[in-house]
């Protein structure tokens, strides 16, 4: 995440002071930083999410990710700073985010996870990219304190979500799975109704040997349950039917 944002991120912002970002949320996500070490996840990979995030953070001074997976955040930075990062990728010094990962999460500093790679216009379509859930359950392993994965959320509307999808849904995601387009317009259109909620976090256990690869999938599988349920809190149950 930035520290010092620059003139494009600043204009963003303010847009995003119409989000609602309760203090009892934020307390949450201060109490998992003092049980351990914290990895954020969305579950959705989405650059607009990002830096709604990264703004957040900042303005209520929580810890920022010192890594955002897939995010290239040169264009939201100062001049000096971008400078900078421009440099070290010209000189060649890159890093293998794997083993800065693992790094990061084993000594403390916190990391931001997508649990899903950002949705294709055609349904059909998947991208593939390299799963980092990996790196966060080794460094689990090798830590003295407890690993926390932590789901951060933003629900854009309080309608309850509806079993019967139409074309929009299948072509621009859900409003649970919402694709690129229809966050762009769910920003434009709602953003005085978003609320952020910060899921209950998911306490990544000590394992051995061959169970690291199924503790992986068990983590995701706990994580992809929060997504589910909080959003409920405050919309309600699934319905059968759009009232």
């Amino acid at each position: 995440m930035v520290d010092s944002p620059g003139p494009l991120f600043r204009i963003l912002g303010g847009l995003f002071e119409r989000v609602q970002f309760p203090e009892e949320e934020v307390e949450r996500l201060l109490d998992a930083h003092r049980d351990g070490n914290v990895v954020y996840v969305l579950r959705g990979e989405s650059l607009l999410d990002y830096l709604f995030f990264n703004w957040a953070f900042l303005r209520r001074g929580l810890p920022l990710a010192i890594y955002g997976q897939a995010m290239s955040m040169w264009p939201w930075r100062t001049m000096a700073s971008a400078a900078r990062r421009l440099w070290r990728f010209l000189s060649g010094r890159r890093r293998d985010e794997q083993a800065f990962v693992q790094a990061a999460v084993k000594e403390g500093a916190p990391v931001l996870l997508f649990l899903e790679p950002a949705r294709s216009i055609w349904p059909w379509a998947r991208r593939k990219r390299e799963d980092r859930m990996d790196a966060v359950i080794r460094a689990a392993q090798e830590s003295d304190r407890p690993c926390l994965v932590v789901p951060l959320l933003m629900v854009w509307d309080r309608a309850p979500n509806t079993v019967r999808r139409n074309l929009t849904d299948v072509l621009f995601g859900d409003h649970e799975r919402p694709g690129r387009m229809r966050k762009l317009l769910n920003f434009v259109s709602s953003t005085s109704l978003a609320v952020v909620r910060i899921g209950e976090p998911v306490v990544v256990p000590k394992v051995e040997g061959a169970l690291l690869a199924a503790t992986t999938d068990r983590v995701r599988f706990d994580v992809e349950g929060r997504f589910l349920d909080e959003p409920r809190v405050i919309k309600g149950p699934v319905t059968p039917r759009a009232a």
